[in-house]
């Protein structure tokens, strides 16, 4: 499930009908393909889109979007580490943190990163004494 890229565009596709990459980021998807890094540049692009589109996503296609990223954590490998290191680990600065942590299992915010719980409440900076 989800081994290549196509697949993975094809999936989120499937939830978000108008997820489109440019030009420029579908020529960076099939030249990072190549490299082994296909994946990463796919979940780069939708954490592009979704960013915008998040907060007018209907409860279905969160639901959906969550139990994709459930399941591409839970499958681990390649998958695991673009899930994480092209979109998870930047939903707090695309601002969707609060809303995507609603759709996501337990397991996903903590299995790799701990610290990924903070998508309900993102730490506070630490001030000098």
């Amino acid at each position: 499930m989800l081994d290549n890229p196509s697949e993975l565009i094809t999936a989120l596709r499937a939830i978000f009908p108008d997820f489109l990459c440019n030009v420029e980021q579908e020529e960076d998807i099939q030249e990072s393909i190549g490299l082994g890094l296909g994946l990463h540049s796919v979940m780069s692009c939708f954490a592009e889109y979704f960013g915008k589109k998040a907060h007018s996503s209907s409860e279905r296609q969160l639901r959906a979007l969550g139990g994709l990223l459930d399941t591409a954590v839970a499958t681990g490998g390649k998958l695991e580490n673009a899930v994480f290191t092209c979109f998870l680990e930047h939903a707090h600065q695309l601002r969707i943190n609060r809303l995507l942590s609603s759709y996501l299992s337990r397991a996903t915010k903590t299995r790799r990163h701990p610290r990924l719980l903070s998508l309900e409440h993102p730490p506070q900076p630490q001030r000098g004494r």
